[in-house]
């Protein structure tokens, strides 16, 4: 691979380190097909005086996060695996702190954007069920009837997308505003606090208070643990494969690699660049 285009990759993931909306798994995921593509990506790694790593927690953010912003300029002349390994790690300490510019971005602020069906894809279909229930006008059927679509481990998340931005059209009362009250727990926008039990009590939270934004978030960690392999939410193996669009560029992408290529920003253009890059 060409100088320029490993210095192109190289400065996208350093921007996407400014990114509050990506998580640390974001970054990771597309390290690894970056990787993958260029095994030249990183460089040997030079410590030396004016640029040494130090693991000194204390140090990390004083006087404006002076030393951060020196190893991210050192890694611009220096891409070692060890130099952005050390970035990463301050990144998600200061994301777990909350510190002004690092905290993740709250479901209030977020500017992320569900991410869109391929113009190319067929258009959805929803389900004979949850038709005939949006027929009736029931806004609590509805309701239980796009929770039961949730349930179905053969839909994927695109899917459940579709099915709740077609239901809004047919009846947008459906959805209310959201809301923190009692027996409504907060969103936590943190992985790892994505488990089984985080699930369940965001899916009661959803039932006491069935906001666009909390159905879109249980999709998002249901999406989360089924890459995690949980067996729970992993689709049958009886399930059809779904067809692809031929002359997709990110067909061959995985379900969370798309979900960056959606959303847009820096990952997203380190990705546009690994595709045209081909096999």
């Amino acid at each position: 691979m060409s100088e320029p285009a490993l210095k192109a990759m190289r400065l996208e993931l350093l921007k996407a380190l400014g990114d509050r909306k990506y998580s640390t798994e974001d970054m990771n995921t597309v390290l690894a097909a970056a990787q993958d593509k260029a095994p030249s990506l990183f460089v040997p790694h030079e410590d030396l005086d004016d640029n040494a790593i130090d693991e000194d927690k204390l140090m990390w953010h004083q006087n404006d996060y002076r030393y951060y912003v020196k190893q991210k300029k050192s890694a611009e002349h220096n891409f070692s695996e060890a130099r952005w390994q050390h970035l990463l790690a301050m990144r998600t300490y200061f994301r777990q702190k909350g510190y002004n510019g690092f905290a993740p971005q709250s479901s209030s602020e977020s500017t992320t954007q569900p991410p869109k069906r391929n113009h190319n894809m067929p258009q959805y279909q929803p389900s004979e069920n949850l038709k005939r229930t949006v027929q009736t006008g029931n806004v609590t059927a509805i309701r239980v009837a796009l929770q039961h679509e949730m349930g179905n481990m053969r839909l994927s998340q695109q899917d459940l997308i579709d099915a709740a931005n077609w239901v809004k059209k047919s009846k947008q009362e459906v959805f209310l505003p959201y809301e923190e009250k009692k027996f409504t727990r907060p969103i936590d926008l943190q992985h790892e606090a994505w488990d089984l039990n985080y699930h369940d009590s965001q899916v009661v939270s959803l039932e006491n208070n069935f906001s666009k934004e909390r159905f879109l978030h249980v999709l998002e960690v249901r999406e989360h643990l089924r890459q995690r392999g949980e067996p729970r939410f992993i689709p049958p193996k009886d399930t059809p494969k779904a067809k692809t669009c031929t002359g997709n560029p990110d067909d061959s992408l995985s379900p969370p690699l798309k979900k960056i290529l959606m959303i847009g920003g820096a990952l997203a253009v380190l990705l546009a660049l690994l595709l045209s890059l081909g096999k």
